[in-house]
């Protein structure tokens, strides 16, 4: 994060940048940070997907294993 803000800070620095050329400017520096927010996202997710699978794969075994005495 630290070096996306200095890249940040250093797209601002230019005084004879455009407003728009900033922005992209900004935009190429926050780029790979949002690309690791979105695996670390992605991941967490199928994390959560593993886990309730495995909940329901248990409750059936647990619920089975009642019905058969």
């Amino acid at each position: 994060q630290g070096a996306m803000f200095r890249c940040s800070a250093r797209c601002c620095e230019d005084g004879a940048a455009s407003m728009r050329e900033v922005q992209r400017c900004i935009e190429r520096c926050q780029a790979p940070l949002a690309q690791a927010q979105a695996i670390v996202t992605a991941e967490l997710e199928r994390f959560q997907d593993r886990l309730s699978r495995c909940t329901l794969h248990c409750n059936d075994r647990a619920r089975d294993a009642l019905e058969a005495g």
